[in-house]
């Protein structure tokens, strides 16, 4: 309850503070109210283990943290991740009271602010299509290492394979 109210709060500065930081970059203040407000939602909603909302704003905290440390610059896609973080933290406080279903893009508008992070430019509905690449991508070199692993096994001559695969086996069904 106490964090469902300081969530809200979190979020009427963060609808303060973001068209400010995004007309003028150079405002720390509304920069460091931003960047503090993931950070809040973060760390209460990792203590209470409302892990959607904290991991979510992590991730966003992280891009921010990104800028600060001048390891990547204001790019549209920032403000753009930003904005859509912003119109989906509500669902996801209501979902913390139990009222709305699973929201659809949050794992795209997650990945878009991990790739921001990473000094990439890319929207929501990039950083999904980069997401079912890399899903993927690692499905292919799971069955990839798999098959070398069995395919080894099989080459090493530590697969005991039965010249007659019937053989030794009950055939008496009753």
């Amino acid at each position: 309850e106490i964090f469902i109210e300081e969530a809200v709060e979190v979020l009427g500065e963060l609808h303060e503070y973001l068209p400010q930081w995004q007309s003028d970059s150079d405002n720390e203040e509304a920069l460091a109210v931003i960047r503090r407000g993931f950070h809040t939602l973060k760390g209460s909603g990792r203590l209470l283990g409302a892990e959607m909302i904290g991991e979510f704003s992590w991730k966003f905290e992280n891009m921010l943290n990104c800028f600060i440390d001048n390891k990547i610059s204001v790019s549209d896609s920032m403000h753009q991740a930003l904005d859509e973080a912003i119109s989906v933290l509500p669902q996801l406080i209501e979902q913390l009271k139990g009222n709305r279903e699973p929201i659809e893009n949050i794992e795209s508008l997650m990945s878009a602010a991990d790739a921001i992070a990473d000094g990439r430019n890319v929207s929501a509905e990039q950083a999904e299509a980069i997401e079912e690449e890399t899903v993927e991508a690692e499905a292919i070199e799971e069955e990839t290492i798999e098959a070398e692993a069995i395919e080894e096994t099989v080459e090493s001559g530590s697969l005991d394979i039965a010249e007659d695969p019937v053989e030794g086996l009950d055939l008496n069904v009753v």
